[in-house]
């Protein structure tokens, strides 16, 4: 990883700001596989793996329902929610 960050501290704000259920569809583990998916595709594409990872944590982070893709969307394309 290129830069390194508080980790911890992040997900810790994270969840403590989460508005939905922590294990539940767009919770915890769903960040993980994303992110684990995103290693792997990031790596062929030469992504860089800071902005892949904090992708990973934050793309569902803001959601406040489980329907629609509407925050991943805007992230992606350069908007916050």
């Amino acid at each position: 990883m290129s830069k390194d960050y508080d980790r911890s501290g992040l997900i810790t704000l994270i969840k403590s700001e989460f508005k939905l259920d922590w294990q539940g569809i767009h919770g915890a583990n769903h960040w993980a596989r994303v992110l684990h998916h995103g290693k792997h595709i990031g790596r062929s594409r030469n992504a860089d793996p800071l902005v892949v990872e904090l992708f990973g944590l934050l793309h569902d982070s803001c959601r406040l329902n489980d329907g629609g893709t509407e925050p991943a969307t805007a992230l992606v394309r350069g908007r916050a929610v």
